[in-house]
């Protein structure tokens, strides 16, 4: 696991494998049923990087994603995954929840680039979040 797969998968809803190959990616697909994937774009990109990027991703959507693998393991793979997921959401916590204790000196230089708040609070579809973070960037900011 890389330090962006770990963090993306501290938030609910979010289920990140790091697929540095095309088997890790059809692992992934098949037995995780995740989201979001993390790929290691510098790491061993030599003259071989295009080519193990492309496998990887073909390899990522082969099949519908969540049927399980090998067949002969599918049903219990899928109940297994099904009882991580529900596990993982009993356990994170939402942006909106820890906002309040987190250091604004980590979030405010975040908030403070244009670029990055702009692109939020346009394309962002959770407005209690977006809210707060107008509260948090108005209170410390400048």
């Amino acid at each position: 696991m890389t330090r962006n797969d770990a963090c993306c998968n501290t938030f609910p809803n979010i289920q990140c494998g790091y697929i540095p190959t095309p088997q890790d990616a059809y692992l992934f697909s098949h037995i995780n049923d995740g989201n979001v994937v993390s790929f290691p774009l510098g790491l061993n990109w030599g003259w071989s990087g295009e080519i193990n990027f492309s496998e990887t991703m073909k390899a990522l959507f082969t099949k519908p994603w969540g049927k399980g693998y090998p067949t002969r393991e599918a049903k219990r793979k899928i109940k297994n995954n099904k009882e991580v997921k529900v596990l993982n959401q009993l356990t994170k916590k939402t942006m909106i929840s820890f906002l309040p204790d987190l250091n604004p000196e980590l979030l405010i230089p975040v908030l403070n680039y244009d670029p990055v708040f702009d692109f939020i609070v346009k394309n962002g579809t959770d407005h209690e979040l977006i809210d707060t973070l107008r509260k948090i960037k108005s209170e410390y900011s400048k």
